[in-house]
């Protein structure tokens, strides 16, 4: 049976989009499609790598994925519908047109505010975010069952999960060992700029 996946590049379908997303059922996803496969190239196959991403999409259009490969494609595709509603928010709300730039507007129907659409992206960013960290913690758990998984030799090889932190703390810093410091080793050093 094949999929009812639009497009071989896509993780989603209208149905699961407007079913996991408060996109509404009378929304145009043609405004959004777009969208979902920008996100999954800037996230998903980063976090994956681009052999098991290709094999997840040949596997979605054809019907051929393992169990597993269901399992990590369950909490990929929620990353996915929150990343896309993200991304296409903006541009659902203003679009460019031959006119110039227009907000939609219509009959009994009142246009977000910006602080709305930024604290609406700022949910929808929050959900990406939980699925993508449980996504990579499947990873970590489960990876060794996907022979696609771990493959340097790929485009894009999967990328371990990264912290960004303003602290810098180096392997000269007193108190630091690997990923682990002393708390009050680091406090000796730096007591002089706390008192």
């Amino acid at each position: 049976m094949a999929s009812t996946i639009p497009n071989k590049s896509q993780m989603i379908d209208e149905p699961f989009l407007k079913r996991y997303s408060p996109i509404t059922q009378n929304t145009d996803v043609s405004l959004i499609f777009p969208f979902i496969e920008v996100f999954q190239k800037a996230s998903i196959e980063p976090l994956i790598g681009s052999l098991l991403y290709e094999h997840l999409l040949d596997g979605i259009y054809n019907s051929g994925l393992t169990t597993t490969e269901e399992e990590l494609l369950s909490i990929l595709r929620q990353a996915v519908v929150w990343g896309t509603t993200n991304l296409a928010m903006p541009f659902i709300a203003v679009q460019i047109r031959n006119k110039g730039v227009m907000r939609q507007g219509g009959e009994n129907t009142e246009s977000a505010d910006l602080d709305m659409l930024r604290y609406l992206r700022h949910e929808a960013a929050n959900m990406e975010e939980l699925y993508l960290k449980r996504a990579n913690e499947w990873l970590c758990k489960n990876g060794h069952l996907l022979p696609d998984y771990k493959n340097p030799e790929c485009p894009i090889s999967p990328r371990p999960a990264k912290w960004d932190s303003d602290i810098f703390l180096s392997d000269e810093l007193n108190g630091f060992n690997g990923n682990v410091y002393d708390e009050d080793a680091l406090f000796r050093r730096f007591r002089s700029y706390f008192n």
